[in-house]
Protein backbone atom coordinates (compact mmCIF):
# COMPACT_ATOMS: atom_id res chain seq x y z
CA UNK A 1 0.00 0.00 0.00
CA UNK A 2 0.97 3.59 -0.54
CA UNK A 3 2.48 5.43 2.43
CA UNK A 4 0.34 8.26 3.79
CA UNK A 5 1.81 11.11 5.82
CA UNK A 6 -0.52 12.13 8.64
CA UNK A 7 -0.14 15.04 11.07
CA UNK A 8 -1.19 12.96 14.09
CA UNK A 9 2.14 11.08 14.03
CA UNK A 10 4.24 14.25 13.96
CA UNK A 11 6.62 15.03 16.80
CA UNK A 12 4.76 16.78 19.60
CA UNK A 13 1.28 15.39 18.88
CA UNK A 14 -0.59 14.29 21.99
CA UNK A 15 -1.49 10.64 22.48
CA UNK A 16 -5.26 11.20 22.59
CA UNK A 17 -5.17 12.65 19.07
CA UNK A 18 -3.31 9.61 17.74
CA UNK A 19 -5.62 7.19 19.54
CA UNK A 20 -8.69 8.93 18.10
CA UNK A 21 -7.21 8.78 14.60
CA UNK A 22 -6.47 5.05 14.99
CA UNK A 23 -10.00 4.43 16.24
CA UNK A 24 -11.40 6.26 13.21
CA UNK A 25 -9.21 4.22 10.84
CA UNK A 26 -10.31 0.91 12.33
CA UNK A 27 -13.95 1.98 12.39
CA UNK A 28 -13.62 2.62 8.64
CA UNK A 29 -12.36 -0.93 8.07
CA UNK A 30 -8.58 -0.41 8.15
CA UNK A 31 -7.39 -3.38 10.16
CA UNK A 32 -3.73 -3.62 9.15
CA UNK A 33 -2.04 -0.33 9.98
CA UNK A 34 1.71 0.29 9.95
CA UNK A 35 2.96 3.35 11.82
CA UNK A 36 6.20 5.30 11.74
CA UNK A 37 6.65 7.88 14.45
CA UNK A 38 8.95 9.85 16.71
CA UNK A 39 10.12 9.52 20.28
CA UNK A 40 9.00 9.92 22.99
CA UNK A 41 5.46 10.10 21.61
CA UNK A 42 5.71 6.75 19.85
CA UNK A 43 6.65 4.81 23.01
CA UNK A 44 3.81 6.54 24.85
CA UNK A 45 1.35 5.59 22.10
CA UNK A 46 2.50 1.96 22.20
CA UNK A 47 2.08 1.92 25.99
CA UNK A 48 -1.50 3.20 25.65
CA UNK A 49 -2.25 0.63 22.94
CA UNK A 50 -1.03 -2.08 25.30
CA UNK A 51 -3.40 -0.79 27.97
CA UNK A 52 -0.76 0.52 30.35
CA UNK A 53 0.11 4.18 29.82
CA UNK A 54 2.63 3.97 32.67
CA UNK A 55 4.62 1.08 31.18
CA UNK A 56 8.29 1.54 30.46
CA UNK A 57 8.34 0.24 26.89
CA UNK A 58 10.81 2.10 24.72
CA UNK A 59 10.86 2.09 20.95
CA UNK A 60 14.46 2.15 19.80
CA UNK A 61 15.43 4.14 16.71
CA UNK A 62 14.59 2.17 13.53
CA UNK A 63 13.13 -0.70 15.57
CA UNK A 64 10.10 -2.77 14.61
CA UNK A 65 7.23 -3.51 16.97
CA UNK A 66 4.14 -5.59 16.25
CA UNK A 67 1.13 -4.86 18.41
CA UNK A 68 -2.30 -6.38 17.86
CA UNK A 69 -5.04 -4.13 19.23
CA UNK A 70 -8.79 -4.51 19.47
CA UNK A 71 -9.72 -0.84 19.22
CA UNK A 72 -13.29 -1.48 20.39
CA UNK A 73 -12.14 -2.91 23.72
CA UNK A 74 -8.84 -1.04 23.87
CA UNK A 75 -6.97 -4.27 24.61
CA UNK A 76 -3.59 -4.63 22.94
CA UNK A 77 -1.03 -7.42 22.86
CA UNK A 78 2.68 -7.09 22.13
CA UNK A 79 3.64 -9.75 19.57
CA UNK A 80 7.29 -8.78 19.10
CA UNK A 81 9.84 -5.99 19.47
CA UNK A 82 12.94 -6.15 17.25
CA UNK A 83 15.68 -3.58 17.83
CA UNK A 84 17.62 -2.31 14.84
CA UNK A 85 20.80 -4.04 16.08
CA UNK A 86 19.23 -7.45 15.37
CA UNK A 87 18.26 -6.55 11.80
CA UNK A 88 21.78 -5.96 10.47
Amino acid sequence: PKAIIVPWLAHGTDTSTALQALTTLTTNGNNNIWLVGHEPEFSTLIAYLLGNPNSRIKVKKAGLIRVAVDMTSGIGELHWNIPNALMK
